[in-house]
């Protein structure tokens, strides 16, 4: 019964970290997004 519990909360703690790492990836994907865009508008200003 205990390895049954231990095994759920591993699973849940797999997904979690999975999802966590998902959304770093894409606020950085965001950021990326949004200082290239700066650079296009200072690139159109120079």
């Amino acid at each position: 019964m205990a390895i049954l519990i231990i095994a759920l909360v591993m699973t849940t703690a797999m997904m979690a970290a999975t999802l966590h790492v998902q959304n770093i990836e894409r606020k950085a994907d965001l950021f990326r997004q949004m200082r290239a865009a700066d650079r296009g508008k200072f690139a159109d200003e120079g």
